[in-house]
């Protein structure tokens, strides 16, 4: 019986494994020292950027759009003026050579040649970088703790932007949106208001006050044009009850729409979100947690991609170096990478199709692809695949072929798997695809 078991447990391990690497997703990084990723970008399909921190900070790249990672660090760069370690919180990748790193204390690391020599500044005050981003290699922001500045020469100068009539009220920034030179959104804690918003239309010059637009928390603040941006925050009802909430604008953060608000029990916290196009776009959070969309974020599709049982990491941040490739940093030194291109076995939560009976012998009968007279899924065949990723099975559909009352047709394909030797097996419908178990 014990063998028994253990042969059991050794199936499921590697089952488990297979299934996540059907699934797309694959673990391209780790390294023993337990790095929290702070930060991810990727200039194009090639070439992106991360920066970690334990102990001391570390910066790696990629050139081959996240499948294999190189460091980039040196112990007398990430050192202040006192040697103690600068920890890097943020990435501005203007070009492939020209790199700047946001630090602790008021400091930048920056290099115009790729990484092969760095150069340290700072903006003369001890207040942590939050956010650094440039939407061109000369036009740039930062934001530390209590303050905003601004260049115009790709960082050799920083000039400190006043805050009419609100400087004196500000306690706290969190983070921003810096889209275009019409457009700066902050996410700040003023006194006697604890969550708003501080809107520039004018790169610095005058600013407006926009109440939280929906209560509960913000955590991120993310905008792919001056237009359309997104909002990830913490919904509450209770310490017991929180939510994961993302709300979108499409008029520049004026008005907002809920697009998510999802109950996640004690846990709730979305740490990042990126789009590559108006269409395609990622949101990773606390606990392994990744929700995915593909139009818009009018529907989000919450992931599973880890492939470890008992443990998942927290997703710190999440980046795409193309449209089918999706990359996720870990809080325990680990950089995920979902490739498009593979077979793409659904782990998403969807209702449109089921598969039964499961277990199978003879048959399969497939739920779901007929509503009235006209399939769901049209002019595709249904695809079987075994473990190893091969076809096996393909089934030119047409109407189902299981009668139901009065009008002959039914919801349920059947299919006839009596020739596949016993074993677990994957259909796909579209870009749906179950699992089922042959015996």
């Amino acid at each position: 019986m014990r063998k028994l078991i253990i042969k059991i447990l050794i199936l499921f391990f590697f089952i488990s494994n297979h299934l996540f690497s059907l699934n797309g997703w694959s673990i391209v990084d780790s390294n023993k020292w337990m790095w929290q990723y702070k930060d991810a970008i990727c200039l194009d399909s090639n070439n992106c950027f991360a920066v970690a921190y334990y102990a001391k900070s570390y910066f790696v790249n990629s050139t081959d759009g996240g499948k294999t990672w190189n460091k980039i660090y040196s112990d007398t760069i990430f050192k202040g003026k006192n040697n103690e370690q600068l920890e890097v919180h943020t990435i501005a990748y203007l070009d492939k050579k020209n790199i700047i790193l946001g630090c602790s204390l008021g400091d930048f690391i920056s290099t115009e040649d790729s990484g092969k020599t760095w150069q340290k500044s700072s903006i003369g005050i001890k207040e942590q970088v939050r956010v650094i981003s440039f939407i061109s290699k000369d036009s740039g922001i930062v934001l530390t703790d209590n303050s905003l500045y601004k260049t115009e020469n790709g960082g050799k100068k920083w000039d400190k932007v006043v805050f009419q009539n609100i400087g004196s009220n500000i306690i706290q920034h969190w983070n921003l949106a810096f889209p275009n030179k019409n457009l700066i959104i902050i996410n700040s804690e003023l006194k006697a208001k604890p969550d708003v918003f501080l809107i520039s239309y004018d790169f610095g010059t005058s600013w407006e006050i926009i109440p939280n637009p929906a209560g509960g928390i913000t955590v991120v603040v993310y905008f792919k044009d001056e237009k359309i941006g997104w909002l990830l925050l913490i919904g509450f009802k209770s310490r017991f009850e929180l939510y994961d909430r993302i709300l979108k604008t499409t008029d520049g953060g004026r008005t907002w729409s809920e697009q998510l608000n999802r109950f996640s029990g004690v846990n709730s916290l979305l740490f990042d979100i990126f789009f590559f196009d108006d269409n395609n776009g990622y949101v990773s959070g606390i606990d392994g947690k990744l929700y995915k969309t593909t139009n818009s974020g009018n529907d989000w599709i919450l992931l599973n991609p880890y492939p470890k049982i008992g443990y998942e990491p927290h997703f710190s941040c999440v980046t795409m170096p193309s449209k089918n490739t999706c990359l996720v940093f870990t809080n325990n030194g680990e950089i995920l990478r979902y490739d498009g291109s593979t077979l793409y076995v659904n782990n998403e939560i969807s209702d449109s199709f089921s598969i039964s009976p499961n277990p199978a012998g003879e048959y399969i009968e497939i739920y779901g692809l007929n509503k009235g007279l006209q399939p769901l899924v049209s002019d595709q065949d249904i695809k079987i695949y075994n473990l190893l990723g091969e076809c096996v099975l393909s089934v030119a559909q047409t109407f189902p072929s299981v009668d139901s009352g009065q009008t002959g047709m039914s919801d349920l394909l059947r299919v006839d798997v009596s020739g596949l030797p016993a074993g677990v097996y994957f259909v796909r419908v579209g870009n749906w695809v179950g699992r089922f178990l042959k015996i």
